[in-house]
C-alpha cells in the first residue's frame, strides 16, 4: 500500500508561486485557472490573516504588531487535494513552513519600477482593501450601511 501510495504521489504536482508584492501572482494564477488549472491565490483572507507578530512590530505599515500568514490548516489540507496539477499562488512570513508540501517552487520577479506601479494600483483597488482588512472592519462598516 505504502508503494502505492508513493506512486499516486510522484504523478500529482504541487507548485508553489511566490514573490514580492506586485511581480504578478495573482494575474498569472488567474490565467492558469481560466486555462481549467486548479489554481488557488491563498493571499486571500479564506487562506490567510493577520496575525501578531513575533517582534511586536509587525512588517505591515497598516496593521501595527501584525503580520501576513497562511492559515496552517488550510494550507496544509492542500496536500490531500485529488488533482494532477495543483497551483498554488502567494506569499506570507510563514510560507516556508510549507514548503516541502510542494514539488516546485516558482519565484516570481519584476523590475523595481513595475512592482511600486502595480502596489500603488493594488493599494487603492477596493476589492484588495476589503480582502486585507481584518473582517472585523468590513463587517462593522457593512452593518452601519444598514
Amino acid at each position: 500500500m505504502a508503494g502505492l501510495m508513493r506512486s499516486v504521489r510522484a504523478s500529482m504536482k504541487r507548485i508553489l508561486l511566490t514573490g514580492m508584492s506586485g511581480v504578478g501572482k495573482s494575474t498569472v494564477i488567474s490565467q492558469l485557472e481560466a486555462k481549467g488549472y486548479k489554481a488557488i491565490d491563498v493571499d486571500d483572507l479564506a487562506w490567510s490573516e493577520w496575525a501578531d507578530s513575533v517582534d511586536g512590530e509587525g512588517p505591515s505599515p497598516l496593521h501595527q504588531g501584525k503580520d501576513w500568514v497562511w492559515r496552517e490548516g488550510r494550507i496544509q489540507s492542500l496536500a490531500t487535494e485529488d488533482v494532477d496539477v495543483l497551483i498554488v499562488s502567494g506569499c506570507a512570513s510563514n510560507q516556508a513552513r510549507f514548503h516541502e508540501q510542494f514539488d516546485y517552487i516558482v519565484l516570481l520577479s519584476a523590475p523595481a519600477a513595475v512592482m511600486v506601479e502595480r502596489g500603488i494600483e493594488k493599494a487603492t483597488s477596493t476589492a484588495n482593501i476589503r480582502r486585507r482588512l481584518p473582517a472585523v472592519c468590513i463587517s462593522r462598516k457593512q452593518s452601519s450601511r444598514g
